[in-house]
């Protein structure tokens, strides 16, 4: 559906945003992160896996949530990044 919609340069586009979001939480929840920040990460990336496989049933380029998941994963990231650089 997306590809169809948004064109081999747009799914291409789409999928690195993913990609690079769940990647980022994954960093959130690497080892020597905080407790709360790893936790926090961990239900973000399932969130975000679930409500992707969700989407294969259903319209998703409008839907809010999965924005907001994908914003909530790259901040997971960036809150790793920033415990990283305190130290």
């Amino acid at each position: 559906d997306s590809a169809v919609e948004y064109g081999l340069i747009g799914f291409t586009i789409f999928a690195g945003l993913i990609a690079h979001a769940v990647l980022a939480a994954r960093r959130g929840f690497s080892a020597g992160a905080s407790a709360v920040l790893s936790r926090s990460s961990f239900a973000v990336v399932i969130a975000l896996a679930a409500l992707l496989v969700g989407c294969v049933f259903m319209p998703h380029k409008d839907m809010r949530y999965l924005w907001l998941l994908i914003a909530l994963a790259i901040q997971c990231g960036r809150l790793r990044a920033g415990e990283d650089s305190a130290r």
